[in-house]
């Protein structure tokens, strides 16, 4: 039966096993068993062998490990993130079985149908991570699926998958650009453009001095491309070597500078 205490909603008793043989009831989570015993004899052990149900073990919360690479020195607020192409996946498990287990990743680039085998069908992952090398996947944003299996501890036949799908994960390896650069009338004007976006932030240096930050015309960095046109107050006329660098939200560093001779007002 499959309540704790038999009741009515068991079956009935078999008949008398007079040698070892299969258990004739139908499946159930308890197992009663009853002996009837001749005066002299005694009873030592029963044994009952029994197949558990397999459990499905259950995939969850597929995203990006935050690695903190450099715990001792703690980065300021607004500083830009450090770009990396090697992007640390988790993932969290419940097995309930206890089971040996094995992952399979894919991954799709926005609105792409098929799942593309982020690994070998000879390659075995057991660990519930995994660094994804993105140099070679074009920029954008990608969905990871992850797919666990219990074939290590279940012969074939039993085997139970599941599988869990992460948010939009981003992907960018691409440095923006910096366009129209030039000086006029005592205005640096500029472009910052980046094939995914946003920018994360902008500065400029004059003659090799510290870099300093400035906004885009709008005021906001929120965009793929953002203009700007910023004061040369304090800029002495005449040849002036002028950088400015732009990043963007994965950490990609772009950069240009150019000789500009800064006429008098």
């Amino acid at each position: 039966g499959n309540s704790k205490e038999p009741d009515d909603s068991w079956t009935a008793w078999s008949t008398p096993l007079r040698t070892p043989g299969a258990v004739a009831s139908v499946s159930g989570r308890y197992l009663q068993i009853e002996a009837l015993l001749a005066p002299e004899a005694t009873l030592h052990v029963i044994r009952a062998y029994y197949l558990p149900r397999n459990q499905p073990t259950q995939i969850r919360e597929v995203r990006l490990k935050n690695k903190d690479k450099d715990k001792k020195k703690k980065r300021p607020a607004d500083a830009p993130p450090m770009a990396n192409p090697i992007r640390h996946l988790t993932w969290k498990v419940d097995n309930p079985d206890g089971d040996q287990l094995r992952y399979r990743i894919h991954y799709r680039l926005e609105g792409q149908r098929r799942f593309i085998p982020m690994l070998r069908e000879d390659q075995w992952l057991t660990s519930t991570t995994y660094a994804w090398d993105t140099r070679s996947a074009p920029d954008g944003f990608y969905q990871v699926r992850v797919t666990v299996s219990d074939e290590i501890s279940n012969p074939a036949g039993y085997v139970l998958r599941r599988s869990a799908l992460s948010a939009p994960l981003r992907v960018d390896n691409h440095a923006p650009r910096i366009l129209d650069l030039q000086a006029n009338k005592g205005q640096l004007r500029g472009r910052a453009l980046d094939d995914l976006g946003p920018i994360f932030r902008l500065e400029r240096s004059i003659d090799g001095r510290p870099w300093e930050v400035f906004f885009p015309d709008d005021g906001l960095l929120d965009e793929a491309e953002e203009a700007f046109e910023v004061p040369l107050d304090g800029v002495l006329p005449g040849e002036h070597l002028v950088a400015v660098r732009a990043f963007d939200a994965a950490g990609n560093l772009g950069s240009a500078q150019r000789l500009l001779t800064l006429p008098l007002n």
